[in-house]
């Protein structure tokens, strides 16, 4: 455990990453880690085990970030901002040139972590092919907890 600790220590910013058959043990375990650093700690757990943890046991919902991203090579913007009106949100791009549509994509997104802590996966293995799909993780460092280490 002092590995793990001093792991986070060591972090600017961790995931804690399970996957969808994770336990109520796995996520109890990652919650626990999350106290270690809440405010540099983010929890990758399915929304289904969230949603009855918090229904539960009145947790705070974990914050998602949603990205949308532009390739300006594609189509070039010249300035960007946005209004919100009730419940819409409209973000107003300027361009001079036609605008390509398909220039856009957008993804649930992550912050940067140069640490991902992996529980309640079979194996590294089905862990590290998890991870290898997540954005900016390419460098982090993995720790994995099989569900036999917690």
């Amino acid at each position: 455990m002092s590995e793990l600790k001093d792991a986070i220590d060591r972090a600017q910013s961790v995931l804690i990453a399970l996957p969808d058959s994770a336990s109520d043990r796995d996520y109890f375990a990652a919650l626990q880690i999350q106290r270690i650093a809440p405010s540099k700690i983010n929890l990758l757990a399915p929304v289904a085990k969230e949603e009855e943890w918090q229904a539960v046991f009145g947790l705070s919902p974990t914050k998602k970030e949603f990205a949308i991203t532009i390739n300006t090579s594609r189509s070039p913007i010249e300035d960007l901002r946005y209004e919100k009106h009730g419940d819409h949100l409209t973000i107003i791009l300027s361009h001079y040139k036609k605008f390509d549509t398909e220039a856009i994509s957008m993804e649930e997104h992550l912050p940067l972590s140069d640490l991902v802590i992996t529980m309640g996966f079979s194996s590294r293995e089905e862990a590290e092919r998890f991870i290898e799909h997540l954005p900016h993780i390419s460098n982090a460092t993995h720790l994995w907890f099989g569900t036999e280490s917690i």
